[in-house]
This record gives C-alpha cells, sequence and structure tokens, in this order.
C-alpha cells in the first residue's frame, strides 16, 4: 500500500473538486471556465522542462505550421497525448456529459505571433487550452499572461491564464484569438480537443 495521504493532501483535494465544480457552473453560465493549476507543482515544472527540450533539441518543425506564420507545431506528441486521456475524465466533469480525446496540438509560438479569430473543425468541440511555458528569451522573470480572446454574444473577453492553468470551451461554438505576442517573450499551449462518444467522423 502506498502513504496514507496526510491533511494537506485532504485539503487539496477538497479544493480541487470545489474548482470543478465551480468551473462546471461556469461553463454552463459564461460558456467558458478556467481552471487553475490543472497540473500539481512537481508535473508542472517537468513538464515546462520537457516542451523547453522539444525546442532545444530541435524536435518542432520550422516556424509557419498553416494558421499561424510565427508558431510551430507538434500533432499528437506522445507524452501529451497520454495526459490527454486522463483529461478526458476531467473535460467531461466539467462540460456534464462524456467526451472522447480526439487530437492534441503543441503549439510553441514566438514574438509577433497572432492567432486570428476563428473557430475550429468538427474535432475540437470542445477545447481545453493548457499552458505550459510563458518565457522571456532573455532569461528575466515570466512574462504576463497572454490574453485568449473570445467573442461572447458579439462581445469580446479576455481570458488570462498563468502556466499550468487551462481554459475549457466549445472551439465549433466560440470565436477565439490572440493578439501579437510581445517582443521577446515565447508562448507554449497544448490544445487538447474533445469530441462526444457518438462523434462519427475522424477524430484526427
Amino acid at each position: 500500500t502506498g502513504p496514507v495521504p496526510g491533511p494537506a493532501a485532504a485539503a487539496r483535494a477538497r479544493a480541487w473538486e470545489a474548482q470543478v465544480a465551480t468551473a462546471a457552473a461556469a461553463l454552463r453560465n459564461t460558456r467558458y471556465a478556467v481552471l487553475r493549476d490543472i497540473l500539481p507543482p512537481g508535473p508542472r515544472a517537468r513538464l515546462r522542462r520537457y516542451v523547453r527540450e522539444l525546442r532545444r533539441r530541435g524536435y518542432y518543425p520550422a516556424l509557419g505550421d498553416g494558421q499561424v506564420e510565427r508558431r510551430a507545431g507538434l500533432h499528437n506528441e506522445p507524452t501529451l497525448a497520454a495526459l490527454h486521456q486522463g483529461l478526458a475524465e476531467l473535460l467531461g466533469r466539467v462540460s456534464g456529459a462524456p467526451v472522447l480525446a480526439s487530437y492534441c496540438y503543441l503549439g510553441c509560438y514566438e514574438a509577433g505571433a497572432v492567432l486570428e479569430r476563428h473557430r475550429d473543425r468538427p474535432q475540437c468541440q470542445w477545447n481545453l487550452s493548457l499552458v505550459l511555458d510563458m518565457e522571456d528569451v532573455a532569461g528575466r522573470d515570466d512574462p504576463p499572461p497572454w490574453p485568449i480572446w473570445l467573442e461572447l454574444d458579439g462581445r469580446p473577453e479576455a481570458v488570462l491564464l498563468e502556466v499550468g492553468d487551462g481554459l475549457a470551451y466549445s472551439g465549433t461554438e466560440l470565436w477565439h484569438w490572440r493578439d501579437p505576442l510581445p517582443a521577446g517573450q515565447r508562448a507554449t499551449v497544448c490544445f487538447f480537443h474533445f469530441v462526444p462518444p457518438d462523434f462519427a467522423g475522424s477524430r484526427d
């Protein structure tokens, strides 16, 4: 048997359950939900180092992935794809119905990157955008969050996510975009997409 959880672990578990319940209510009422600190500090730091190593070792393709000129992306990167399966349970709880993982996309944005206003294809009925790294390329303090904008009933609303935070929303329903990433910054975000269990098309 493993170690017996102490009071601190129990308190964290209660806080997480409360956050999931709050997110589910937010998704119903405002059509999006922010989940703070989806990953605990240890795994979050390891995954942050991992995505930096992917870039340092040259695993990303050249900038320009067909949607964002200053973004390089990896489709279904194996480590993130493994995490995707566990996040399907979380998204199902927040959305109120079971979901299946479709595909995930790891995007590394360089300064000046612009995500144009768009809606997603059918494989992205639900999107959980998880910020894995925000980096000042000069090595100074972490930069402030890079806003993602959602259009809600014709009104733009900015959502600010720290490293380790996630945003849940319907990518096929809500228009969303990002203004230019400020000079000297780099952002790494993984988009985890989900569909209903009866989805009939390709999930890739």
